[in-house]
């Protein structure tokens, strides 16, 4: 991301589709690195079955 909005954006929507049942936390460790936030949480999500019949009836494809 080229700004904080940017990346905050796409963190908030993330953020969405995993309160929506659409994807699931399934991993979490703290950012040493800096690779979104320093010392802040990152998270892994996959696409539920939820999520994926969701994002077929939106025309999404997966491969």
């Amino acid at each position: 991301m080229n700004s904080n909005y940017g990346r905050d954006s796409i963190n908030f929507d993330i953020i969405e589709l995993a309160s929506g049942g659409m994807l699931k936390d399934v991993e979490q460790r703290v950012d040493d690195e800096g690779i979104y936030k320093k010392d802040f949480l990152l998270h892994k999500y996959v696409i539920t079955d939820f999520g994926k019949v969701r994002g077929s009836d939106a025309c999404v494809r997966y491969v």
